[in-house]
């Protein structure tokens, strides 16, 4: 039977060259591969010359994907982006129902949690603009200009032009986010199985729509109303811009009524126009559901308003500082962290008030958040009790990873407000001094209890490794058999005799395996680590939020350099503040990781423009983040997931001979679709880590009939749905299970993962079609099927369901182990020695390769062979 193997990288963006090869000391360069199909973003390619481990008339390509998230070098720069970036993911991680039915009490909640979500959002953007404007116009706009330069006067003594460039300049961040993160995602095809036509209508359509969403449209087209939350976010953040002008206004010293009142009326506009923006970002709508063309419109007309009417705003506000009189370097000397004998303006009026509120409405939206995901969790605690498929945090990792994504976005800001004052401080004459608001002192010293606690995780996870290394060592003696079996072996520790040599498998490197089977072992309790920060961010941003709402109260201070926080609440002043309780500590070690934290984005950002390798590790996180579309934050990278999931339908069709995109017209003589002029009987998926996924997004979404039987006569019908023997899957280092069906149970669950085993016969180890391939030094991947991590594992026993619907049936089951790879078979899913047996004498000793080199370890051909058949 003549295959293809079709190879998908998964994280990093591996390079083609390297997906193609076979042996591992046979490395390939740019000379030895070819691309045979896709563009300059994504690619499929093939070696100039067959590899020896290909039988003849057989198919090895490559599918990559990479430089849709690590193409060029400015998309290295995305790494800013990361906290909108996990906002977005939360949505999708939000508990419910999979398929597209769901209770009222369900979707009534649902909608709750998704406003405050996309509310929550906009409150980042906005705050990481104030945080921008905080160094161009609070710095060095106001302050860095009222400080005197060689002599004893200030350097402009009319700042208003400065304030204005800051303005304008702060105004264009967010524009230039939009230009930044791409406006539009890379576009699909046509497309091919979501929206094709409905099997009603004479046509096969999805199988599997009623397990998972990963068939909705957003997954091709993404949601209508992004361009609408773009202006959404635009608008809010230039109200703000605007209550920073018209407070300069109201600050101007003297008789001024009437420029005090159009002060106030203006901050008033401004924010009500803010919270017009935060109010229509809330109740938008359901980001996935499909209105109608008037709705859109509408939707779009109402968000161009509110930006209209926002950038009228900050233009006014811009020219309330132009009117603003008597702004003279000595009339604002009054901050209390301002020391005795410095002539300065402080901190600009305004951006102490807008912080403050910024945090406690984030704060407010992040409680709604939560208790939404929580009542939602409750609703639906019926779905996915199943171990291993048991959601994370009990459905509440949606919030989880708002809060944390949030906590970063602060930091982020935080730190371009402190590298903007060391970078302006330089310009300073020695005895003067730059101000922050306090809110930013706050922040850094929450940031500084953040150290402490990463700190003792990693103190705990170093004396937990120490007490577990002599046991997992022993384990790993056992498992790669280089000691001798013991008396009384036990069922669950099966030996294999005469498999390892001490010679192959020396002392230091029995210690390095062990190390590395601890490290992998960790992901299975990260859930508890992200808890944890979650909810010492989440205490620290409450109390810090009352600390700033007392210095809105107490005009006097409550500074870091006062001297009266302690009186005030005694259990606020042991966390936030700073002049005892050990508070500056905590400030100073927070400034240090905050400037250190801005340092190293630059430093990634600078060196990723000519390391190549280096943008790749950058843009991991995007290659798991950008996979979900645009829902709750407009202003992430675009989503990779239409294009690559589209083209990698379309190569299945191509080499099954198949259109790709038929409909009630289309014949097999009028098909214009691509196909291979030769059609293969067998396409092997052949899926690494986040490859896995775009592998049950593309399977999710084929016309694909799983009853269908070979024909006794062959088909010329190239409208037809697939037959489940002309796929077969190999999934490796794979994150299916402890990952995704457990965090996103509404796109990857066990009902979908169940359908595809009934599909692929993983309940007959020897016929399956779907093979997983895992490591213990693994730190990423996992298992897709069994239920155990240890030598003792549950098997699909058959490929029915139970009277729920929910649980395939499974028992318990002791490894076969294949002694010429050191494979221990646990059904359909293959346990791999790593690293990999050789003689230690003839052959080249293996390295621990963990997530990486899957396709070179012995198993690969035995698995390919199988799946062959």
């Amino acid at each position: 039977m003549r295959i293809v193997e079709l190879r998908i990288h998964g994280v990093s963006g591996t390079p083609a060259k390297e997906m193609l090869q076979t042996e591992l000391d046979e490395p390939l360069t740019d000379a030895d591969i070819v691309q045979v199909a896709g563009d300059g973003q994504t690619g499929f390619f093939r070696r100039t010359e067959p590899a020896s481990t290909v039988e003849p008339g057989d198919v090895l390509e490559a599918y990559n994907w990479g430089q849709l998230t690590s193409g060029t070098w400015i998309k290295s720069l995305w790494l800013l982006l990361v906290p909108f970036g996990m906002v977005n993911a939360a949505h999708f991680m939000l508990p419910g129902s999979p398929g597209p039915k769901s209770t009222r009490s369900e979707t009534a909640w649902r909608a709750v949690a998704e406003g405050a979500l996309r509310g929550f959002g906009l409150i980042m953007t906005v705050t990481l603009t104030v945080t921008a404007g905080e160094a161009l116009i609070d710095l060095v706009a106001w302050q860095w200009t009222g400080l005197p330069g060689s002599g004893t006067e200030a350097r402009f003594p009319d700042p208003r032009g400065w304030l204005i460039g800051g303005l304008a300049v702060t105004a264009l961040i967010p524009v230039a986010i939009l230009m930044f993160a791409g406006r539009r995602a890379p576009a699909a095809g046509e497309p091919v199985a979501p929206v094709a036509a409905h099997p009603s209508k004479g046509l096969p359509g999805s199988y599997f729509s009623e397990h998972t969403h990963l068939t909705d449209r957003a997954f091709d087209v993404g949601d209508p109303d992004i361009p609408t939350l773009r202006n959404l976010h635009l608008a809010g953040c230039w109200a703000v811009l605007g209550v920073l002008g018209f407070s300069v206004l109201g600050s101007t010293p003297g008789p001024t009524g009437t420029a005090h009142g159009w002060s106030r009326a203006g901050i008033v506009c401004c924010a009500a126009a803010g919270f017009a923006a935060l109010l229509l970002t809330t109740f938008i709508g359901d980001p996935h559901r499909q209105d109608g063309v008037t709705r859109r419109k509408t939707i779009r007309v109402i968000g161009v308003v509110v930006l209209c009417i926002s950038l009228g705003l900050l233009v006014c506000g811009a020219v309330a500082v132009a009117l603003t009189e008597h702004l003279d370097p000595g009339a604002h000397a009054t901050s209390p962290t301002t020391p005795a004998g410095s002539v300065g303006r402080g901190f600009l009026p305004g951006t102490a008030g807008v912080s403050v509120w910024l945090m406690v409405t984030a704060a407010i939206v992040l409680v709604l958040i939560s208790a939404a995901a929580a009542i939602l969790a409750f609703v639906t605690r019926d779905v996915y009790t199943f171990d291993p498929f048991r959601r994370y945090l009990a459905g509440l990792t949606g919030p989880v990873l708002a809060s944390i994504g949030g906590f970063l976005g602060v930091g982020f800001g935080a730190a371009a407000a402190y590298g903007g004052r060391q970078l302006v401080s330089a310009k300073v004459a020695i005895g003067h001094h730059l101000d922050l608001p306090s809110v930013y002192t706050r922040i850094a010293h929450a940031w500084g209890i953040t150290l402490v606690g990463l700190l003792i995780v990693a103190a705990v996870l170093a004396v937990w490794r120490m007490a577990r290394r002599p046991t997992l060592v022993d384990a790993v003696r056992i498992a790669h058999n280089v000691q001798p079996a013991p008396a009384n072996p036990s069922a669950s520790t099966p030996t294999s005799k005469g498999l390892r040599r001490r010679r192959d498998l020396t002392e230091s490197m029995i210690g390095r395996v062990a190390d590395a089977w601890f490290t992998a072992r960790v992901k299975f309790h990260i859930q508890w680590i992200f808890l944890g920060f979650a909810a010492l961010g989440t205490v620290l941003t409450g109390f810090t939020v009352a600390a700033l709402w007392i210095d809105q109260i107490d005009q006097q201070g409550y500074r870091c350099e006062g001297s009266r926080g302690p009186d005030h609440w005694r259990i606020v002043g042991a966390l936030v503040s700073c002049n005892s309780y050990a508070g500056p500590v905590f400030v100073a070690a927070g400034s240090l990781l905050l400037l250190g934290l801005g340092a190293g984005l630059v430093y990634l950002g600078r060196r990723s423009l000519a390391d190549s390798s280096l943008r790749r590790s950058v843009n991991v996180v995007w290659d798991v983040i950008a996979f979900w579309p645009r829902a709750a934050h407009p202003l992430v990278p675009p989503p990779y997931t239409a294009k690559a999931v589209d083209q990698l339908r379309r190569r299945i069709y191509y080499f099954l001979g198949l259109c790709a995109a038929p409909d009630l017209h289309i014949t097999s003589a009028t098909c214009t679709c691509a196909v291979a002029p030769e059609p293969i009987r067998r396409v092997v998926l052949a899926a690494h880590s986040q490859g896995s996924l775009l592998v049950v997004a593309a399977l999710a979404g084929l016309r694909l009939d799983p009853d269908a039987t070979p024909p006794a006569v062959p088909s010329d019908d190239r409208r037809r749905a697939i037959r489940p023997d002309e796929i077969a899957v190999l999934t490796f280092g794979s994150q299916l299970q402890f990952a995704y069906a457990r965090a996103f149970p509404r796109y990857v669950n066990v009902d979908l993962l169940g359908s595809l085993g009934r599909i692929f016969d993983i309940a007959d180890p020897d016929r399956s079609r779907w093979i997983s391939l895992l490591r213990e030094t693994d730190p990423i991947g996992g298992q897709v099927f069994t239920t155990h991590r240890t030598w003792d594992c549950e098997v699909p026993t058959s490929s029915r369901f139970t009277a729920t619907g929910k649980i395939p049936i499974m028992t318990k089951a002791v490894p076969d182990v294949v002694t010429a790879s050191g494979v221990r078979k646990c059904g359909n899913e293959w346990r791999l020695l790593d690293p990999a047996p050789s003689d230690g004498e003839n052959e080249v000793r293996k390295p621990i390769l963990a997530h990486s080199g899957y396709f070179l370890d012995p198993a690969w051909e035995l698995a390919i062979a199988q799946l062959k058949t």
